[in-house]
């Protein structure tokens, strides 16, 4: 089963590239994946692509059983990364960036 997505995604900026190499090499391939899913304009199921409580245009996508993106969305529909971490860290992080 595919969702439609809300939104769609800008291509990751260098700083966010350089990010993304201090991860696990299965949680980059996760990224790569989720940001080619959205670039298709459908995201599997199992990503859990969801609104996050307080926030009216982020949404978290689940990587793998530890990592979990945020996508911010603008006015016109596009997206940008804005937060990987760990699950347990996640949330909180994401809630100080308000």
């Amino acid at each position: 089963m595919l969702l439609h997505l809300p939104v769609k995604l800008d291509p990751l900026n260098i700083r966010q590239k350089r990010k993304l190499q201090k991860l696990p090499p299965q949680v980059i391939r996760n990224v790569e994946d989720v940001v080619k899913e959205f670039y298709g304009g459908e995201l599997p199921a199992g990503r859990q692509l969801q609104l996050v409580d307080g926030f009216s245009d982020v949404y978290a996508v689940r990587l793998n059983e530890s990592y979990r993106m945020a996508i911010q969305s603008d006015n016109k529909g596009t997206g940008r990364v804005i937060l990987i971490d760990v699950h347990e860290k996640f949330y909180d992080r994401l809630n100080r960036m308000k």
